[in-house]
């Protein structure tokens, strides 16, 4: 895949593709796409992608996940946590609770 650039932000259209089209073959068990993928992938690109795999560990464990989410620009977390807070819905109030927290810091505020 050839790379190419969006708003500045560094793509391989192989990957982009991937996620928006989604994958040849058919699955029983998920979609083919991968909308909020896509949309993280489309706002970070290579380089933001790089950055969180920094701190992709096994077992992942609380302090690698939020170093994984101050990678996000503030933006992009609060809208990814919304949506994926709309269809975890049992793990709603916990995603609340790190919007609100990474809010904050972001502007400087208390925790």
């Amino acid at each position: 895949p050839r790379p190419v650039k969006k708003d500045g932000v560094v793509l391989h259209d192989g990957v982009f593709n991937l996620l928006t089209i989604g994958r040849e073959t058919k699955c029983d068990f998920d979609i083919l796409n991968s909308p909020l993928g896509a949309y993280i992938y489309g706002e970070i690109g290579d380089e933001g992608t790089a950055a969180i795999l920094k701190h992709a560990e096994r077992p992942m464990d609380d302090a690698c996940a939020n170093k994984i989410l101050e990678e996000l620009p503030p933006d992009v977390l609060t809208c990814t946590l919304d949506a994926v807070s709309m269809t975890a819905i049992t793990r709603a109030r916990k995603l609340r609770n790190i919007r609100v927290k990474r809010i904050r810091h972001v502007n400087g505020m208390a925790a």
